[in-house]
């Protein structure tokens, strides 16, 4: 064979490798877009109800961006206290709950990296109660991973989200939801199969509406114990974490515990909190002292010892709206023909209430 048979036969491979290479390629696309659409359809969602978690955390996504001058982060505590949309018709403040239940800090320290994807707040308000609900804990159960987890989309974020989050040996499943879900096919319904979720937004800005009254009897001697416990060292590792991350963003914090019936330890825990938001220079707003102050009725304000209903939730942010004024003068944007449909939400909520 001459050398220009064998140029020609070089070439001809070099073409076939580039060919192979390229269907290669297609085939991986092709099998990632696939397999996405069926991890997707068979990982566990709650797209009804109050708690249509899976609608308010992917409805962030779909806001106008930079859209958000205050943002919440937190445990149930934070998405069932303060209402976006009574802020808003209060003070036209816009601001949204991007929060889980039970979640602890760092899981919210990474779903605050995920917001800020999409938004610049001026203003991040963290719910402190799961610093004292996990004090001494490195990780939550699966029950509170999994939701955790589930509803970010994969990216180095949620990559960096499930190694805080789960011990190593479990973390596969947290990956690769296909892996923990596979066998749900026997449960699947319409809701499942409708992806459009994922374009939808939450016309309640995150919050989580609660309608039943179930009176309560808390122990106020609580509020005024003066000790303190040390945050421990993961805790404390997110909440350093947290602040830098404020300063890199250029927003202002503010740490917020909601009135509910807390232990004692959970109070000493808040104390040290807040010794640490003094040192830091960072508002620290607990509505426990002042469920007075706040007109909150026992027998009418509450879903149970942790959670206001939507009576409690417009008291509450009706105060903070005023805090948020006196403390940040953020702009009022009710009469901002671009912040138009935040008004016709509020109609729909008052409708909603009412039924």
């Amino acid at each position: 064979m001459n050398s220009h048979e064998e140029a020609i036969r070089m070439r001809k491979r070099r073409q076939q490798n580039k060919i192979n290479f390229v269907k290669t390629i297609c085939f991986l696309v092709i099998f990632c877009v696939l397999f996405s659409v069926v991890n997707t359809i068979m990982k566990r969602k709650t797209l009804t109800s109050s708690w249509n978690m899976s609608i308010k955390i992917a409805g962030l996504a779909n806001e106008p961006k930079n859209s958000m001058d205050v943002m919440y982060f937190g445990s149930s505590h934070m998405y069932c206290t303060i209402n976006p949309l009574e802020l808003f018709h209060e003070t036209g403040i816009t601001s949204y709950v991007y929060a889980m239940q039970n979640q602890p800090l760092w899981s919210s320290y990474y779903y605050m990296k995920e917001a800020f994807k999409h938004q610049s707040p001026k203003v991040v308000v963290l719910d402190v109660y799961p610093v004292a609900f996990y004090n001494g804990k490195d990780y939550a159960d699966e029950s509170v991973n999994f939701p955790t987890t589930d509803e970010i989309p994969f990216s180095k974020n949620k990559i960096d989200l499930v190694e805080a989050s789960v011990p190593k040996k479990e973390r596969a499943n947290h990956y690769i939801e296909f892996l923990k879900y596979h066998s749900r096919w026997k449960e699947l319904t319409n809701y499942d199969f409708n992806l459009n979720y994922r374009k939808e937004t939450d016309y309640l800005k995150g919050y989580v509406l609660l309608r039943d009254t179930n009176p309560q009897a808390f122990d106020e001697n609580v509020y005024k114990l003066t000790g303190t416990t040390q945050i421990s060292e993961k805790n404390l590792l997110y909440l350093n974490k947290i602040v830098e991350l404020s300063k890199e963003k250029n927003f202002k914090l503010v740490f917020m515990v909601t009135p509910y019936q807390m232990l004692e330890d959970q109070k000493k825990v808040f104390n040290e909190i807040e010794v640490y938001a003094k040192k830091n220079g960072i508002s620290f707003v607990d509505y426990n002292p002042q469920i007075q102050k706040l007109g909150l009725d026992l027998n009418a304000d509450y879903y149970d010892k942790g959670h206001v209903n939507y009576k409690g939730a417009a008291k509450i942010t009706d105060d903070f709206g005023q805090f948020l004024i006196n403390k940040f003068r953020l702009a009022d944007k009710r009469n901002d023909k671009t912040y138009q449909n935040w008004n016709w939400d509020y109609t729909a909520y008052q409708k909603n209430i009412k039924k």
